[in-house]
């Protein structure tokens, strides 16, 4: 009966935790900042804000 329920428990709480996973809904917290960082290092490869370069918060492997 015990191992029943973990069962249960288990199946529900994994349904609710992945079930629309892939589909963000809004950018949360500091996504709002770091998301345009990340994409700028990624297709610049240093971290620039107009023609100056950005102050870095996080190390580019944080991001």
């Amino acid at each position: 009966m015990t191992r029943l329920c973990l069962s249960a428990i288990l199946g529900i709480s994994a349904l609710l935790r992945f079930w629309r996973l892939n589909e963000p809904g809004d950018l949360v917290f500091d996504e709002i900042y770091y998301v345009d960082g990340a994409r700028v290092f990624l297709a610049v490869g240093v971290e620039i804000d107009g023609s100056d370069g950005e102050f870095v918060v996080h190390p580019p492997f944080g991001k």
